[in-house]
């Protein structure tokens, strides 16, 4: 599940001194770009996937993210 996975990468941010205090490990539903513009995000990565499994739905998550914010509004790129 997304929560299982939050909580293994959790468990590794944890485990290592140099980024357990700037790294934050959230489960987001939605558009990312909005939770990205809402909490001033300056720097994101997502989280464990397969291209093999996932790969058609990251093309696509991409193109939602790349043009989501012009088409549904902030009209701001989320991250600067």
């Amino acid at each position: 599940t997304p929560q299982q996975r939050a909580d293994f990468i959790r468990t590794m941010v944890q485990a290592d001194g140099n980024i357990k205090e700037n790294v934050r490990v959230e489960v987001v539903e939605g558009y990312i770009w909005r939770f990205a513009y809402r909490e001033g995000v300056s720097l994101m990565f997502r989280g464990i996937r397969s291209w093999e499994k996932d790969g058609n739905e990251e093309r696509y998550l991409h193109f939602l993210n790349t043009w989501g914010p012009m088409v549904y509004g902030p009209l701001k790129w989320p991250l600067p």
